[in-house]
């Protein structure tokens, strides 16, 4: 059946005002806007295409997603305009403070060689992947289905004002049925994932039914970057290269571009990144058993 969305999620048009371009990437564009009526910033997420009935199902099918994830972590739907510019838009808050990406790319400039901690404090590192972590188990966890992301990375975990996680872009995400390997909207044609953050298991049978194990995969890449400050596999050559390394030579980031000057907890979160980026899938913990991990971790700098 056709995705719809609840009457009560609509906003008019006319109700936006302050209309600027943010970006794009797959199939969105996003743009920043003023609501007349709340008197606050929303971001506008947008399909590309005026013309591709897909891309506005894809959309509502996104919408759906995000009014189900409701959690301190996972960004909030705040409604649906079906006409803005001939498109369809989600309706969301608007961060001012960007994406988790762009803060590690303008910290790990600013923190130059490695064994530099003081670009992005280790409090503030931890309190990211615990929150992360946070927002991954809840997702996993929705009854009768989890919901696997399926594209967790830097660019898909915006910041708000104080600097709390907040998971965003579920147009990959799908829905695990709790018995088998069915998946309920039967798109298993479509392809998911960002190379860096895709498991090895993946790249190597592109076949393979999404678990919640890929999504353990791309967080461990995530904390590796929170870590560093660095992009993952930055010196490969080409996309090819990142396969052939991480699938036949079973490569990942390297923990020495780690700080040496970090703090001790810190090391707890190096030895859980290192099992939920196992080769074998089933060797790596459930976020239920990464909050376990990070939680003390980052309770540790609050006492």
């Amino acid at each position: 059946p056709e995705p719809t969305l609840i009457p009560s999620l609509a906003v008019s048009p006319e109700d936006l005002t302050d209309i600027s371009f943010i970006g794009s990437g797959g199939f969105g564009i996003v743009f920043k806007a003023t609501h007349k009526r709340w008197c606050v910033q929303v971001a506008l997420k947008c399909a590309k295409s005026t013309h591709a009935p897909s891309h506005e199902a894809d959309l509502l099918k996104e919408a759906q997603k995000m009014k189900m994830a409701q959690f301190d972590f996972i960004l909030p739907l705040r409604g649906y305009v079906h006409d803005f510019s001939f498109r369809h838009a989600l309706v969301m808050p608007y961060m001012p403070c960007g994406s988790l990406h762009g803060l590690l790319q303008r910290c790990g400039q600013a923190s130059g060689t490695r064994g530099d901690s003081s670009a992005l404090p280790w409090p503030l590192r931890c309190r990211f992947v615990d929150q992360i972590a946070h927002g991954m188990n809840y997702l996993h966890g929705l009854k009768p289905h989890p919901l696997l992301h399926l594209d967790l990375k830097p660019q898909n975990v915006l910041l708000d004002d104080d600097y709390h996680v907040k998971i965003c872009d579920f147009g990959l995400s799908k829905w695990r049925e709790v018995t088998g390997s069915k998946w309920s909207d039967g798109e298993s044609t479509k392809l998911f994932g960002t190379l860096p953050y895709v498991p090895p298991e993946y790249l190597r049978d592109t076949h393979r039914k999404p678990h919640h194990t890929f999504d353990v995969y791309s967080f461990a890449i995530v904390v590796w970057e929170i870590l560093t400050l660095t992009t993952p596999y930055a010196n490969a050559v080409n996309s090819f290269h990142v396969v052939e390394c991480v699938v036949k030579g079973n490569q990942r980031p390297s923990t020495d571009d780690i700080p040496e000057d970090r703090p001790r907890e810190a090391d707890s979160l190096i030895r859980l990144m290192t099992s939920c980026w196992d080769c074998n899938p089933k060797a790596r913990p459930s976020f239920y058993d990464c909050i376990k991990v990070t939680e003390p971790v980052f309770n540790a700098f609050k006492d």
